[in-house]
């Protein structure tokens, strides 16, 4: 049974807006003292003593605070009235105060999860602004690239007229000079614009097709057909309702296909997933930790890119999942010998992980290899010399 501290053992004091009250530890280390509070209850538990009072009247939780240091607690309770209370505890029946408790802890618990609720609304919301704020930004890239393009035509046809009048006014005078008018072929008029209708054969891929390549093709399209048949069942299942429907269920299952090294069975499910909801950065990043273990290294790459570009803000909360996705288009870019794109994902995962020794081999890995390349622009990389493997070999972390 725990040794109750009475009103008396404690101090208090009030005005009509705060209640100050503060509670001698009795020896007992600050770390072992436990607080909780309510609006109409205070508890500090610290073995083998125990304090707790029912307030005389409610107080703003949110507002009020507890202090632990120089063996006491203090708490600053702010009144949701002001008046003066004349003494800190209610009195009245045993069961009434415990029912006042109770619902006292309701009110509790349920300002934590409109808190909760809260917090989720706004990251939300953030979420939606920073992929509306991606949209515009390549909207008006767009439209930059058209207007100048247009700009561009225009130029190119005034400069062709103005060759051609200049030729005519020089045919024009040579004519005269002999004495003859100038043929009306001399100068041929400038043609019309007009379209030239084209048409290929049906290929799936933008290269021209090639014997060698037919198996490589074929399996390919093999898989994109299988991804394919994964996003209608989804789409599917999320018309009929149930935990197929939510997109963290196909997370859940391909992180499963991908510890037990099945690949593709991960990729579909991780496109599945991506088919109900596009937004979450972490169906991308793990869908290409299976392309890189698939030696699908432009694959995974752009899956990085896009996990980047739902990974606004940086905020510490997705810090981990940046780091993964910049890791992971680093050994993407080597893969494919793009060294100097790989260092700077790479630096950018060092950047977020000072601490990590692995992260730093690795950037001192593809150094090395971007100065044996000869695209080495910095004279510190003569001293990184390692032969390690590239980035994110051997890295079975999912997000």
């Amino acid at each position: 049974m725990p040794i109750k501290v009475t009103e008396k053992q404690i101090q208090w004091s009030e005005t009509d807006a705060v209640v100050h009250v503060v509670v001698p530890l009795k020896g007992v280390k600050s770390a072992k003292a436990d607080i909780y509070s309510t609006d109409v209850y205070i508890k500090v538990n610290f073995p083998p003593f125990l304090f707790e009072a029912d307030l005389f009247a409610a107080i703003d939780d949110s507002a009020s605070s507890a202090t632990i240091g120089k063996g006491t607690v203090e708490f600053k309770l702010v009144k949701r009235e002001q008046v003066t209370w004349g003494r800190l505890s209610a009195t009245g029946e045993k069961a009434n105060l415990q029912e006042r408790r109770l619902e006292g802890q309701e009110r509790s618990f349920k300002a934590q999860a409109d808190a909760v609720d809260k917090k989720k609304e706004e990251h939300r919301l953030m979420q939606k602004a920073a992929v509306q704020k991606q949209i515009d930004q390549d909207r008006a890239e767009t439209q930059k690239l058209t207007d100048l393009k247009d700009v561009e035509k225009a130029t190119a046809n005034a400069d062709i007229e103005i060759v051609a009048q200049q030729e005519a006014a020089t045919a024009k005078a040579s004519a005269k000079a002999k004495g003859k008018k100038p043929a009306s072929s001399a100068v041929p008029p400038v043609r019309a614009l007009g379209e030239i209708q084209v048409s290929f054969t049906k290929r799936h891929f933008a290269t021209a097709a090639r014997e060698s390549h037919a198996a490589e093709e074929e399996e390919w399209l093999s898989k994109q057909m299988a991804a394919r048949k994964a996003v209608n069942e989804a789409k599917e299942k999320a018309k009929e309702g149930g935990v197929e429907a939510d997109p963290l269920w196909y997370k859940d299952k391909g992180n499963d296909f991908y510890k037990a090294g099945n690949f593709q069975s991960a990729i579909n499910a991780y496109t599945a997933g991506i088919a109900l909801d596009n937004k979450m950065a972490g169906l991308f990043s793990n869908r290409a930790a299976c392309h890189l273990a698939q030696n699908d290294f432009y694959a995974a790459g752009n899956d990085c890119s896009q996990a980047i570009s739902l990974l606004t803000p940086p905020v510490e909360a997705n810090r981990r999942s940046r780091l993964l996705a910049y890791s992971r288009r680093s050994a993407a870019l080597a893969a494919v010998s793009d060294y100097e794109s790989a260092v700077n994902d790479m630096r950018e995962a060092n950047r977020l992980d000072p601490d990590n020794e692995g992260l730093k081999a690795d950037l001192a890995t593809l150094m090395a290899k971007m100065n044996r390349a000869g695209g080495a622009q910095d004279p510190a990389l003569a001293a990184a010399e390692s032969d390690g493997g590239d980035p994110g070999e051997g890295d079975n972390d999912i997000d």
